[in-house]
């Protein structure tokens, strides 16, 4: 299956979410059928062949609810949650799955957030983020790092499944002239003093604590992808006004992330001050997530 045979699926289960969330939102069982084993599929995971796919796999800690098997045993183990429930929890069971029986890799998902990570670093870490809700071609290209014939290692995946799978070559570091890391309360201060200009263009990556890293085309995907990374923890301070709420009741432009809706009727100036109002609210300084700036910025 190629890149754009995997975005039409992933635009197929969007609208299954869409048509069907009331539904999806109350039942696990659902959600695997619905959303999560078509992707899975696509993925070249058929949950039919138990060479391949096992689910409810027994272990001394419970039955996660797949297990992806490379040469007989489990590489990854998937955990899935009803549509939009809070994923939290089932990350730590799943990680409690992962070490316990030397797991190399967890999944979890609702169906529309998957996220993946290697359980050999440290606190296990991030490989893929992907967000059915938003960019349907970088939720794609996130999820190739499922992708079965590209097993065992997983890692950010190519553009394109038809390409190789090989180590990216080593590029020069880039020189201070080039780009610059600067937090999130440092660029406010960069538009109140002036320093950037109306019609500036946007960071190209902003990066968070725990290393996971977005591009950026746009001064509003500050505040989105700020607040998709900081939705499980920002629910019980909703609502922010009418910036970040699980309505969009009195919002002028409402963008749906996840679960919630965020106002996008801001100023440049404006995304990173509301993107950095989130962060303080779940306790994180807003300086430990940086964005990078070229000079042309």
């Amino acid at each position: 299956m190629g890149l754009d045979e995997l975005i039409q699926e992933l635009e197929s289960v969007r609208e299954r979410i869409s048509k069907f969330r009331q539904d999806l939102e109350g039942s696990e069982a659902l959600t695997r059928y619905a959303l999560v084993d078509p992707v899975l599929r696509a993925l070249g995971w058929d949950v039919f062949d138990q060479e391949k796919v096992r689910p409810e796999f027994p272990t001394e800690q419970g039955r996660p609810d797949y297990a992806l098997l490379w040469e007989g045993k489990p590489l990854i183990m998937v955990e899935v949650k009803s549509l939009h429930a809070n994923l939290v929890q089932a990350k730590d069971k799943g990680f409690n799955y992962c070490w316990k029986n030397k797991v190399r890799y967890f999944a979890i998902t609702d169906g529309e957030r998957w996220e993946v990570y290697d359980m050999e670093k440290m606190g296990g870490e991030v490989i893929a983020i992907a967000n059915l809700s938003e960019n349907l071609g970088h939720a794609a290209r996130q999820l190739l790092a499922l992708w079965r014939p590209a097993m065992p290692e997983l890692r950010p995946a190519p553009l394109s499944p038809l390409e190789p799978v090989q180590k990216p070559a080593e590029q020069p570091a880039a020189s201070a002239a080039q780009e610059e890391l600067i937090g999130l309360a440092d660029l406010l201060k960069l538009f109140k003093s002036g320093e950037i200009k109306p019609g500036a263009k946007p960071p190209r990556q902003i990066c968070f604590p725990d290393n996971q890293k977005k591009s950026i085309q746009y001064w509003r995907e500050i505040l989105l992808v700020t607040v998709a990374w900081a939705e499980n923890r920002l629910k019980e301070k909703l609502p922010l006004g009418t910036l970040v709420a699980e309505i969009p009741e009195g919002m002028r432009a409402p963008r749906k992330v996840g679960s919630v809706y965020v106002e996008t009727n801001l100023s440049a100036k404006d995304c990173v001050r509301s993107a950095t109002r989130v962060l303080r609210e779940i306790g994180v300084n807003p300086n430990e997530v940086k964005v990078e700036l070229s000079a042309q910025s």
